[in-house]
């Protein structure tokens, strides 16, 4: 991780770079300080991230929506679950504006992160549902079946191996 971080904070550094046209870079960066034991780091990448894309793109949901879900990914690896849940509904309403379905599939993913963290299945469960309805309207079948499956981790894990068959 440690090269990972070099390597992508030189290319950072060198200002070529954007959140908006390199998100992946800048998730990445976020996962290796995540993973290498700096969560604050991940989130002050993320923090950065989401205000150059607010500031830069107003108009551009989607990027907005996918750095608050990182964000909140971030916050939550840091324990602030209740900034994480704010940066997530936050988000949600600006998603209603996004015709992208994906947008919001992130964030009942992330709600349904936030609920298993602190604990709640039957609330996870809710919003993986709820990503599940939106990805059956895609032609997503991977993302489908991870849903699914995400599910089925969530009944499993709350007890109710019959139902997660299904």
């Amino acid at each position: 991780f440690a090269t990972a971080i070099a390597e992508l904070e030189q290319a950072r550094a060198g200002g070529v770079l954007s959140p908006l046209t390199h998100a992946d870079t800048y998730a990445t960066l976020a996962r290796a300080y995540s993973a290498s034991g700096q969560p604050r780091r991940a989130v002050e990448v993320l923090e950065d991230c989401l205000s150059q894309v607010q500031a830069r793109a107003p108009e551009d949901v989607n990027a907005e929506v996918r750095f608050a879900t990182y964000l909140s990914y971030a916050l939550s690896d840091l324990g602030d679950l209740d900034r994480a849940r704010a940066v997530v509904r936050e988000a949600m309403g600006r998603a209603q504006e996004a015709p992208d379905p994906y947008a919001r599939v992130r964030l009942y993913w992330s709600l349904a992160r936030l609920a298993l963290m602190e604990g709640k299945p039957r609330s996870a469960l809710r919003q993986i549902q709820r990503a599940i309805g939106l990805l059956e309207a895609t032609e997503d079948t991977r993302q489908l079946a991870r849903a699914h499956l995400s599910a089925g981790e969530i009944l499993t894990d709350d007890g109710q191996p019959e139902e997660a068959q299904r």
